[in-house]
């Protein structure tokens, strides 16, 4: 986001809550220390047993999100609730494909987690409880990672009690926030996300992005397949075919959740060029550093 709109949403979010009957504190600060730390500073002198973690370019919640987060946290005792994240509708191409990526993101974390094996979380919309927080030192363990603020917090937690993860699938968790809309902010921010992988510890991260990059160099071996005539063209067919039907049942769980049905049948097109961009954000995460706001990330 650019300052005029992060301004834009922290007026509308300042407005929100002096119309609340919610207790809160603003804390404005002078000069940039870096996520972690400003977040660290913001647990240590809040006075709730839960924390909630968002984004600034957030730019819907359900008006019972907060209640219905407490409810969660009374009535399960989670240490760390997982909540889903969607994208405000719009109709650019760019913005579809972003769409149609993240049903897909929200089914294989919501998969993980209900199997107690969670890798992937959104510090955009998370929260878990403070006691939980301060039995892991709270950011300590990463702190000299730029990024990453929300993954490696919930590998903490995990290596304490993983059962104690929870996924939210409930609607009024769901949070929205805009899609980028240029491919510039697309891959920095994908190469971003990719490159944490290379400082987490959990197998099922390298796993996963090895099975990844693999079923979508089915598409390049097909299409080279289909050039020289191979013999193997058929068997790749069937491996492409059967990964399409994979994916659709994926994207068909998790678009029933989100309420985004019609946006399934976009897995055709994008289908026949995800692969290309798998390869280029997996590989580039292994030699670029990834920039955030015009700075690198360490």
């Amino acid at each position: 986001m650019d300052d005029a709109s992060e301004d834009n949403t922290y007026q509308i979010a300042l407005k929100t809550l002096q119309n609340s009957d919610i207790s809160y504190q603003l804390i404005k600060k002078e000069t940039h220390q870096g996520k972690k730390q400003n977040l660290s500073e913001a647990i240590q002198k809040a006075k709730g047993s839960i924390i909630i973690t968002s984004d600034a370019d957030v730019v819907y919640r359900n008006p019972h999100w907060l209640l219905t987060i407490a409810n969660y946290f009374k009535t399960y005792s989670p240490n760390m609730l997982i909540m889903p994240i969607d994208y405000e509708s719009q109709t650019g191409f760019l913005e579809q494909f972003q769409l149609t990526e993240n049903l897909a993101l929200t089914a294989i974390t919501a998969g993980y987690c209900g199997i107690q094996k969670p890798f992937m979380c959104n510090g955009a919309n998370l929260a878990f409880t403070k006691h939980a927080y301060d039995l892991v030192n709270g950011y300590q363990s990463h702190l000299h990672i730029s990024s990453g603020e929300d993954v490696f917090l919930m590998e903490d937690f995990k290596k304490m009690n993983p059962n104690s993860i929870h996924y939210g699938l409930i609607r009024e968790l769901i949070a929205k926030t805009r899609a980028v809309n240029t491919i510039e902010s697309l891959f920095k921010q994908r190469v971003r996300w990719a490159s944490k992988t290379k400082y987490n510890s959990n197998n099922i991260n390298l796993f996963a992005g090895f099975i990844i990059l693999a079923a979508n160099l089915l598409f390049l071996a097909l299409f080279v397949a289909i050039l020289k005539k191979s013999v193997i063209m058929p068997y790749l067919s069937i491996f492409v075919l059967a990964k399409f039907v994979f994916d659709f049942l994926l994207l068909f769980l998790a678009s029933n959740f989100l309420g985004r049905i019609k946006q399934i049948w976009w897995l055709i097109p994008f289908e026949c060029i995800y692969w290309l961009y798998a390869l280029i954000i997996g590989i580039s995460s292994l030699f670029l550093k990834p920039n955030w706001k015009g700075k690198k990330i360490n």
